[in-house]
């Protein structure tokens, strides 16, 4: 009796975890598309297999989609975490070409470049605008000067 009560509260205890992969899987797949397609099929698999009679290797096929479905999701936050960083690299180089523009009387979205600019209409190219007297003193001036002891 007391195997029994061992072995029923394994069956229990994988039970639960079951239900809380599942539920993560779910959670997971609420922002991911290709997930929640995924996660169809294997219930729409498992569903098949259960009406043919087929439910003998259905404990570990689905632990093996189980397994495989876990690796997917790491790689998705391992892929999100990458993407948040390119993210923030491309706000950083976004900033430092506002204040580049900036220093040189540009327009900030186009530099001048785009005739069809909401900002400029293609008139903003550098000395266009009044330059910010910091940021031009900061990114422009140290080039002048070199530039201008190179040509001396």
């Amino acid at each position: 009796m007391a195997g029994q009560r061992r072995h029923g509260g394994l069956n229990v205890k994988k039970m639960e975890q079951n239900q809380l992969l599942e539920q993560m899987i779910a959670q997971q797949a609420a922002d991911n598309p290709q997930l929640q397609t995924m996660l169809a099929m294997m219930q729409q698999s498992k569903a098949n297999k259960t009406a043919t009679g087929e439910g003998s290797d259905t404990e570990q096929e689905l632990a093996a989609c189980r397994a495989r479905l876990s690796k997917a999701i790491a790689k998705i936050k391992q892929m999100s975490e990458g993407m948040e960083a390119l993210q923030q690299d491309l706000a950083a180089m976004v900033h430092f070409g506002e204040e580049l523009a900036h220093a040189v009387g540009a327009c900030t979205f186009c530099w001048g470049e785009d005739i069809a600019c909401r900002a400029c209409r293609g008139r903003g190219k550098p000395g266009s605008f009044e330059p910010d007297p910091a940021l031009f003193q900061r990114f422009v001036l140290p080039a002048y000067r070199r530039n201008k002891t190179n040509l001396q």
